[in-house]
């Protein structure tokens, strides 16, 4: 009886520890201009921009022409299901197509596009020590993902502290 109880509160207590570390993002929409290919980059906490907007409970980023979206939202932290975080090509007409999410695991077909390498990170200024949270991915075809990438890291170090 008395290991059976120990046993109990152990579970008890771990599913409490657990419960409380645990934070759940939001889920995410991404809204991409039809037809764009190449980085993206989300800058986070920008106090000369807007508040993401939402559909439902989902923060939805709708990324301009350029890839470049700011907003004075925060970072979406936590964790959240992939099938949560959906891109989609927006037409001119507002129609959604969906983009699918290449893994290193699965084959992408030879010029089909899709997203790649999603990161989150903080870039610091060592000039106003300033930190500028952010988060990248790529969209791009099997072939071209090195070119992208490289555009990527260059946005990046272009953009950031603008």
């Amino acid at each position: 009886m008395k290991r059976t109880t120990s046993l109990l509160i152990l579970i008890i207590a771990s599913i409490g520890v657990l419960s409380c570390n645990y934070e759940s993002a939001e889920p995410e929409i991404h809204l991409i201009p039809e037809g764009y290919m190449g980085p993206v980059l989300i800058i986070f906490d920008d106090s000369n921009a807007d508040f993401l907007p939402y559909e439902g409970d989902a923060r939805v980023y709708k990324i301009p022409e350029d890839g470049v979206l700011r907003t004075k939202s925060s970072q979406n932290e936590g964790t959240v299901a992939a099938e949560k975080i959906q891109f989609f090509y927006l037409s001119d007409d507002n129609s959604r197509i969906k983009l699918k999410k290449a893994f290193f695991v699965n084959m992408p077909l030879v010029g089909v596009q899709y997203i790649y390498k999603q990161q989150i990170g903080v870039a610091y200024s060592d000039i106003d020590r300033s930190e500028r949270p952010y988060k990248t991915y790529i969209i791009s075809t099997p072939e071209m993902i090195e070119i992208v990438h490289k555009e990527l890291t260059e946005l990046k170090q272009t953009v950031l502290f603008e």
